[in-house]
């Protein structure tokens, strides 16, 4: 448990000046706060969706290469 919340802790603080959070609040300054955050909810899903399958693929193509 420990190793999860210290890496959540990490990437929480690398990420706090991305650009989606920039763009977040400027679409919360101007749009209702509910309809923000489920579109941040269904982006960010889509986008971890992407990486899972492009990751499984990607580890799929390379397992005949991968040493013991």
């Amino acid at each position: 448990m420990y190793a999860f919340l210290l890496s959540t802790a990490v990437i929480f603080v690398a990420e706090l000046g991305d650009k989606s959070q920039l763009m977040a609040m400027t679409f919360a300054a101007r749009y209702r706060a509910r309809d923000v955050l489920i579109g941040i909810t269904v982006a960010t899903a889509l986008v971890h969706l992407a990486s899972v399958g492009i990751g499984y693929w990607v580890g799929d193509t390379f397992a005949d290469h991968q040493g013991a």
